[in-house]
């Protein structure tokens, strides 16, 4: 996972998140493309959540099979 800026045809900028084969992640690219349009967002705030996001995301992949914390294993 990582951010990666998007330029538009309009010119506008935002950031989004792509996955390892650097497809877009389109559940947070959604997200990232309300928070700069729909809510008028600056393009440094989808950098950032769009960092976030991928970190998030890659914990997310490597924490897949561990048990969770206080639950038994299996």
């Amino acid at each position: 996972m990582r951010a990666f800026p998007v330029r538009l045809p309009s010119g506008a900028r935002y950031w989004t998140v792509l996955d390892e084969d650097l497809a877009v992640v389109a559940v947070a690219d959604g997200f990232l493309r309300q928070v700069r349009f729909g809510r008028d967002g600056a393009e440094a705030t989808t950098k950032s959540y769009a960092h976030s996001i991928a970190l998030f995301l890659r914990w997310c992949g490597r924490a897949r099979g561990r048990p969770r914390p206080g639950r038994p294993a299996g």
